[in-house]
């Protein structure tokens, strides 16, 4: 009989490393700024995008304002063409 490998111990080892207090607050006072950061860039990309679309409202008031009162009206003179022939 040929022998197998040699049984393993268990371990209560975690599976990575603890980190150190020191490493913690350094990791903190790097990402919670940046998450004040990041923020400020939604709420910049934000307002940008209202400006823009309030510009686009801006041209479909102007459009409407253009467009006839009673597009019916235009219809109704094409139907009355169309029914004299």
């Amino acid at each position: 009989m040929v022998p197998g490998p040699p049984e393993a111990e268990p371990t209560n080892a975690p599976l990575l490393p603890k980190a150190s207090s020191r490493t913690t607050r350094r990791l903190t006072t790097f990402y919670v700024p940046l998450a004040g950061v990041n923020a400020v860039l939604v709420g910049l990309l934000s307002a940008y995008m209202n400006a823009k679309f309030d510009n686009v409202n801006q041209r479909f008031d102007d459009m409407r304002s253009l467009w006839p009162a009673e597009p019916t009206s235009i219809r109704g003179s094409a139907g009355r063409a169309a029914e004299a022939h």
